[in-house]
């Protein structure tokens, strides 16, 4: 379809990267969540990052990523999303690969950070005490589904530290001048 699917856990410095991108390339830029609350407005909780519907919010996902791409002119989107969310009980839950097969994604770039930078940053921006080794977890559930996912689509992946807007731009440069 043209999805560039940019992920990481919270706080690393995604929407920051794909903000500038979207900018300097004129590719439009959406996230899961903005998506999914268009699709349905109360299908996110408001509250914290705990998400108590992930099935039925990646349906919306998948339904307003068509809608959006149906009417994108480039022919790319960057899509910020996850490969792992964290439930409202604080587990982590690997969302299944049948949803990325359906966005058909193009290319999937992933952010990551050192576990303290990321609970310093969750402190600050959303005033949560967040333990490091919480987020090391799931930061390498997060990767994990990642690769997993690009091997079993046969889609490229990259790894970039958190906050490479330069490397980002590259690699998204990439992608919509030289396809996947």
């Amino acid at each position: 379809m043209g999805v560039i699917f940019v992920a990481g856990v919270h706080a690393v410095g995604k929407t920051t990267a794909c903000e500038k991108a979207s900018r300097s390339l004129k590719i439009p830029y959406y996230t899961a969540s903005g998506l999914i609350r268009s699709e349905k407005e109360s299908a996110i909780s408001k509250v914290g990052k705990g998400v108590a519907d992930i099935v039925g919010n990646q349906e919306l996902l998948i339904r307003g990523v068509k809608r959006v791409f149906e009417q994108s002119k480039s022919g790319k989107i960057i899509l910020d999303g996850h490969f792992t969310l964290l439930k409202t009980d604080g587990t982590v839950e690997t969302i299944p690969e049948e949803v990325f097969s359906a966005l058909e994604l193009d290319a999937i770039v992933v952010f990551y950070d050192e576990p303290i930078s990321i609970a310093e940053r969750l402190a600050e921006r959303d005033s949560t005490n967040a333990d490091p080794v919480d987020i090391e977890h799931h930061q390498c559930r997060e990767m994990d589904s990642a690769h997993s996912i690009a091997d079993k689509l046969n889609i490229p992946i990259k790894k970039l530290k958190a906050f490479d807007d330069d490397g980002f731009l590259k690699l998204i440069h990439k992608c919509i001048t030289h396809g996947k």
